[in-house]
């Protein structure tokens, strides 16, 4: 086997199978999120109307909330008791994870030309430990990433098409998958309208700079935006019975979500979600991302800068529209990741629960971060006047870089959803400055604890927050049965997740507690010492 078969053909394998493995292995350690029920309700109430023609979908609060992926989910598991409906769930949102990482590996070795590029990027995608959790359980925001990674994959493919074969048929085949994947995205969320505004602009921009392919580009134009629109009726429901009007709707609310009216714990002070904060976004990135993508995402946008100004001056100076191949797919990455940022300001947008809401802003983020290490190394290149010194630093760097989150995800499994790096500050404090286990994943090992050293047949418990979700959905019967929530006076046992309320209580016996990373997540704590069996 030569060196360029087990680079181009053999590591990707390796790293699909190695990433397909470990999420088999671990998809059952997760609990359930507080927003389990609600994402099941929306699939259920969807079908329900597709199926039996209930109407309860027209009042439905998440009416206009995506749909699609819980659709699937339903008609897939609806037969299916839990707790295995539950981890069929569970393992469907990362088998969709690991096909968009697929798509991915595909965009980033389209543009950099280079396998170990396209590894790199997987590599930093898939070792942010926070979107590696949510791989397994977010059925809100990771299908949603991925059908925006499928989406550019299949609007570059359609550019190569465009470009390189302008025979009609793979031209119109590329068009129809690309807006059954365009509308796949707004039926997920409507925030997905992106793929279709970043197609049409960037294919109009294409018939602008080959006019002798215009009346071309303008049929196609035409063209997706039928079909695109006709998908999104088709896969959302609550659009049948009066399109334009719902459609209005859904974008109305989703410009400026306000549904949810807690409160987010930002920098040590609480505020109301539906009151943004300016810097909540960037502060979030900042704390919960890795070193290496964020550093190079940072050397990356400097480069970018650098390099639109050098190409705008030379373009000027030709007084020329010139385009290389490239151009376009490198411009749709851009919008990609700018575009939602600054409609994000501009709507003053609802933020919360860290920043999962714009998970789908980190794969463009980590292209960036791909070009900004391209560009380092060859500028050390150019210094050092050596590629095998520059090879061995960047190595070793980037070794290093992508050892860090992994090492934190192993210690720290299955919990990696709390992840910070060090510009957070002090561990110990942090619970008093950010939400950590905002969704109350950990209580499922507080429960399974006091299921372990309890022996009664009936122990009451009092919580904060609806940990009663994984008494539900993932516990046997026999194991359910021992547990019942009650008022705090009444109950045995005590459970927080901090949320809401970030402070230690005053009860005095801690009798277990979730410990990541120096933070104490979620703590048990007993209230009475078991005399018998008070449920008999």
């Amino acid at each position: 086997m030569t060196k360029d078969a087990f680079r181009e053909k053999w590591l990707p394998l390796i790293f699909f199978s190695v990433l397909l493995t470990v999420g088999l292995l671990v998809f059952r350690d997760y609990g359930v999120h507080y927003d389990e029920k609600c994402q099941i309700a929306i699939g259920v109430t969807n079908y329900r109307y597709i199926n039996q023609g209930d109407t309860t979908l027209m009042d439905f609060q998440d009416r206009y909330y995506g749909s699609l992926f819980e659709l699937v989910m339903v008609v897939l598991f609806h037969n299916i008791p839990v707790p295995g409906m539950i981890y069929l769930r569970h393992l469907s949102v990362f088998l969709t994870f690991f096909i968009g990482c697929i798509a991915y590996y595909y965009i980033v070795r389209r543009l950099f030309r280079g396998t170990w590029w396209a590894l790199l990027a997987c590599l930093m995608l898939v070792t942010n430990p926070r979107i590696f959790a949510d791989a397994f359980y977010n059925s809100k925001d990771i299908p949603f990433m991925v059908v925006l990674i499928l989406g550019m994959a299949s609007l570059i493919h359609w550019l190569d098409v465009l470009h390189n074969r302008p025979a009609a048929r793979p031209i119109w085949m590329g068009l129809v998958l690309h807006a059954i994947l365009s509308a796949t995205a707004a039926a997920i969320r409507i925030p997905g309208l992106l793929v279709m505004g970043i197609t049409i602009g960037i294919i109009g921009l294409y018939g602008w700079v080959k006019p002798v392919r215009r009346n071309t580009v303008i049929a196609l134009l035409l063209a997706y935006s039928i079909l695109s629109l006709a998908f999104l009726v088709l896969f959302m429901p609550i659009l049948w019975h009066d399109p334009i009007g719902e459609f209005a709707n859904a974008i109305s609310q989703m410009s400026r979500y306000n549904l949810w009216t807690g409160s987010i714990l930002f920098q040590g002070v609480m505020f109301p979600a539906n009151n943004p904060v300016w810097n909540y976004l960037p502060v979030w990135i900042g704390i919960t991302t890795p070193y290496l993508p964020l550093a190079a995402f940072i050397i990356g946008l400097l480069f970018m800068l650098v390099f639109a100004i050098r190409e705008a001056n030379k373009r000027s100076e030709k007084k020329k529209k010139v385009f290389r191949e490239d151009d376009l797919a490198c411009l749709a990455v851009g919008v990609w990741f700018i575009v939602p940022v600054a409609a994000l300001y501009a709507f003053r947008s609802v933020l919360y629960d860290a920043w999962r809401q714009m998970f789908f802003v980190y794969p463009p983020m980590v292209l960036i971060a791909v070009f900004g290490i391209r560009r380092m190394s060859g500028f050390i290149q150019t210094i050092s006047g050596s590629f095998r010194i520059n090879r061995i630093v960047f190595g070793l760097a980037l070794l290093a870089g992508i050892l860090e989150p992994v090492i934190w995800m192993v210690r720290n499994h299955p919990h990696e959803y709390v992840y910070f790096n060090w510009l957070a500050g002090e561990r110990v404090t942090l619970r008093l400055k950010y939400d950590l286990d905002y969704w109350g994943l950990s209580y499922k090992h507080g429960i399974d604890h006091i299921l372990a050293t309890d022996n009664r047949d009936h122990i009451k418990l009092s919580a904060v927050g609806p940990p009663a979700l994984y008494v539900e959905y993932m516990l046997p019967r026999d194991q359910a049965d021992r547990l019942s929530f009650t008022e705090l006076e009444q109950a045995d046992y005590f459970l927080t997740n901090y949320r809401w309320h970030p402070d230690d209580f005053s009860y005095p016996e801690k009798y277990y507690s979730v410990l990541v990373d120096g933070m104490e997540i979620m703590t048990v704590y007993r209230l009475r010492e078991p005399i018998g069996d008070h449920g008999n």
